[in-house]
Formats: C-alpha cells, structure tokens, sequence
C-alpha cells in the first residue's frame, strides 16, 4: 500500500490552519496515547525503575529526513512543500515533547536525539535545500527539547556538512567518528566555535559493520590517538 499526503482535496488549507494554530489538537492527532502501548516502550518502563540511573536516551525522526521520505500524490517530497514542511516542523516538535515527558518520568536527565541520516545527502544533487533551509528546520525542534528541559541532539550516520549542524542551536552532534572522523576533521574553526559555546561531541567509535568489526584493536587504537590529537588542536 502506498501512504501519501494529498494536498488536492478542498479543506487542505483550512485544515493545516488549524494544525498550527491548535497545539492541543496536534498533540491529540498525532501523538495518541496508544504510541505508549508498543511492546518496546512497555518494556522499556517496565524494566528501569528497577534500574539505578540518571540519564535517558530518547529519540524522533528529523524533519528533514522524514520530509525527503513522505510525498504527495505525484510522489514530489513534502519537504519542498513550505505549508507542509511546516507541518512536519510543528509535528516533530510535539513528538519531541510528548517524548521527554514521558522518559522524565524514569529519569531525571533526558537527551533527546533527532535522527537525520539525510543529511549525508546535502550538498548533492539528490536534495534541493540550502543550509538556512536545513537549520530553520532543525531549530525550532531544538527549542522545544530545551524547553521541556531536556539536552538536545542530531545524530547523522554518515558523512555531512557538519559545519551546518555547528550553527544550529543543538548542544550534542552524534557522529559515526569510526567511519567518518576524516570528513568532520575537516572543520576545525567551526568545532572550535562550537565546543566554545558548550557544545558536545558524541564520538561513536564502536563499529557498527561486520566489516569494521574485522578490523584489530590496533586501528581503533590509532583512531583513538588521532581524536585525541585533533581535540587537543581545538
């Protein structure tokens, strides 16, 4: 079955009026309480209050990544749709909330992540979208982590521009410094900027891929050393 959001039918802008003037009505829409009834989550808060902590991970689809993957009826991304983009701004911001207040309640630290494994495509001829695009995207989701109190974070699994993920508002970048660690070196005055505002880097140094975990302790070793090396230039 193919899911698309159509944009034909007459009451669409009345509609998307009323998603973004009603903040109750977007939560009852799109975040019912059934998401809480999933296998997984009830695991999850059946498992950790017997397990002593104090932070907790969350994490949404970004809206640039799901912008690029829903479509309208003649399958163009509604990314490039500006009532629609905004839509899936306001929506990724509601799931983010609804998130954080329900992970606080198992632990007083919450780091909420926003997945954009699109990113790796900006730049190239797949995706149209200049960088204030990109960050009036991410910006607004940010805000909404910070103000449920909440630490913020995107999380890109390949490389990207990470220059452009330094100017948004996010406090934590998340990056596979594994396979990529070359690529984001090559922004040194940007991180030094970044790091000097508060910011975190998140090295994911564990491999991921059976081919990388054929890889010997000597490699990882010298990865290790070179983030060392590279943080202590910055």
């Amino acid at each position: 079955m193919k899911v698309y959001i159509s944009i034909l039918e007459e009451t669409y802008p009345l509609r998307l009026v009323v998603f973004l003037k009603d903040v109750s009505y977007v939560t009852r829409m799109f975040l019912p309480s059934q998401r809480a009834a999933q296998a997984g989550w009830d695991a999850l808060f059946a498992l950790l209050p017997g397990v002593p902590g104090n932070w907790i991970k969350g994490q949404v689809t970004g809206p640039v990544s799901m912008g690029l993957m829903l479509t309208d009826q003649d399958k163009r991304p509604i990314l490039y749709n500006e009532w629609l983009a905004e839509v899936l701004t306001k929506n990724t911001e509601m799931q983010a909330r609804w998130q954080i207040r329900q992970l606080t309640s198992l632990r007083p630290n919450v780091l909420l992540s926003i997945d954009e494994p699109a990113l790796s495509m900006f730049g190239s001829a797949h995706i149209s979208l200049n960088s204030d695009h990109v960050i009036n995207m991410l910006n607004p989701v940010i805000d909404a982590i910070h103000e449920e109190g909440a630490l913020s974070c995107v999380h890109c699994c390949a490389n990207t521009d990470w220059s452009l993920l330094m100017k948004t508002r996010v406090k934590v970048i998340n990056l596979d410094a594994y396979g990529f660690f070359e690529g984001f070196s090559l922004y040194p005055h940007d991180l030094d900027r970044f790091l000097g505002q508060g910011g975190i880097i998140c090295w994911g140094i564990v491999m991921t891929s059976h081919m990388e975990l054929s890889g010997d302790l000597v490699e990882v070793h010298t990865l290790w050393v070179g983030y060392q090396t590279f943080a202590r230039g910055c």
